[in-house]
């Protein structure tokens, strides 16, 4: 029997679970409208006529719920367990039971608990260090971090779906803006004892200087691509995002300028 049709049990509101699997149900039939915590329909209106003040019913519900003076009114409600009908106090008119989101809606409420940011940009040399025409300029992910690159994982519950996202940058594009492009993993980051030698895994060389350039440099961009999948609900998915996007810029020289 149920107070209410707007109990917050924690479960979702077209849900049936009645010792078996939970499984969705129609929110409404031809029965009535669902009741998530006595999961089953009632009809729309009072039963008419309603037990007599003397009914035995009317005990059973105030000894059970409370109902004492309040201004309820009993309702037919169909079990589909059973197949049985079967008398239900509401103190509230029943109303269009509330669907449960969808897996891929929850995925959606747990992303957005990531604070996903583009990438630290690694170069060398590093700006406002000058790169020379000709000499190998490395390129990498700096720091690489849960919000920068990944793996970061995330749940949300929405009216008792649960859902878990796992988001992880899986390419690295550079735009050199010199009509390059690289796409690469993470990268090597450099150190002094690598000398002049290039990138074992993206890396690039200028062949021109940057003085005919806006403000005299090229702009390097880092565009990473992220996928992020989720999990729950008995289903699995993917969502969709926008590449996330860093930008320095470097000033690349000829070698005899440096010298002179």
């Amino acid at each position: 029997m149920s107070r209410s049709a707007n109990k917050d049990d924690g479960k979702p509101a077209c849900v049936r679970t009645d010792g078996v699997k939970p499984q969705p149900v129609p929110c409404t039939s031809a029965h009535g409208i669902w009741q998530a915590d006595a999961e089953c329909y009632a009809s729309a209106t009072p039963s008419d006529p309603q037990p007599p003040q003397s009914s035995a019913v009317w005990q059973h519900f105030d000894e059970n719920f409370g109902v004492g003076d309040e201004q309820g009114k009993v309702y037919d409600c169909y079990y589909p367990s059973t197949g049985q009908t079967a008398l239900i106090y509401l103190f509230d008119p029943p109303t269009a039971a509330q669907a449960p989101p969808t897996p891929g809606e929850v995925a959606r409420e747990a992303l957005a608990k990531l604070d996903l940011r583009a990438v630290e940009i690694g170069m060398a040399p590093q700006p406002p260090a000058t790169a020379v025409v000709g000499l190998p300029v490395w390129l990498w992910v700096d720091h690489p971090s849960e919000e920068t690159f990944g793996p970061a994982s995330a749940s949300a519950t929405v009216r008792g779906v649960t859902v878990t996202v796992t988001a992880k940058v899986t390419d690295v594009v550079w735009d050199l803006d010199d009509g390059t492009t690289l796409s690469c993993d993470a990268g090597t980051a450099y150190r002094a004892e690598f000398g002049a030698t290039p990138s074992p895994d993206c890396g690039h060389v200028f062949l021109r200087e940057s003085g005919t350039r806006p403000d005299g440099a090229y702009t390097v961009t880092a565009t990473s691509t992220w996928t992020v999948e989720w999990a729950g609900a008995g289903q699995t998915g993917t969502i969709a995002m926008d590449p996330l996007v860093a930008q320095t810029q470097v000033i690349v020289a000829e070698g005899q300028v440096l010298v002179s």
